[in-house]
């Protein structure tokens, strides 16, 4: 959140000025926080996202580490909300460019994805559908019981029947 308020953000705002960024979860530290503004508003723990998803355009994942499946990727798209993300946001999640998010590594690029779906309503459009599509191709409780019982088969264990 640190590298994109610095770097991202002050491009985003060139463009598109009144553009707000709502930061959603808990435990967040103080010097994060310091990061408050008129374009960046933290909402704390929201216990029930279906309401933030509905009045956003998009969701951002300006990751710069870490490792593992990223749930808030697949809890966007699953919401129809498509995702700008870092290479790092969409490591294990199996999506590519075009499956619902749109990957930037750099702050340009960054910024001129979230500034182009803002603006570009077909290109959001296609991405939101794309997105919800993907989510359920790849991250549905069918496809997890099938990974699930061929990692089960590739051990030798027995497999439940289903």
């Amino acid at each position: 959140l640190r590298w994109f308020v610095a770097e991202v953000l002050p491009l985003i705002l060139r463009e598109s000025p009144g553009l707000r960024v709502y930061v959603a979860g808990g435990d967040v530290p103080e010097s994060v926080l310091a990061l408050a503004s008129d374009n960046v508003v933290f909402l704390g723990q929201v216990p029930d996202l279906a309401g933030l998803f509905d009045s956003v355009r998009l969701s951002l994942a300006p990751l710069r580490y870490g490792a593992g499946f990223k749930g808030k990727v697949a809890t966007s798209l699953e919401n129809g909300v498509p995702v700008v993300g870092t290479t790092i946001a969409m490591e294990g999640t199996g999506l590519l460019p075009g499956d619902g998010v749109a990957v930037a590594d750099d702050p340009e690029a960054f910024a001129r994805e979230v500034v182009r779906l803002h603006r570009d309503e077909p290109a959001w459009t296609t991405l939101a559908a794309t997105g919800q599509q993907r989510c359920c191709e790849l991250f549905s409780p069918d496809v997890a019981q099938d990974v699930y019982r061929k990692l089960l088969a590739d051990l030798g264990m027995p497999t439940p029947a289903g």
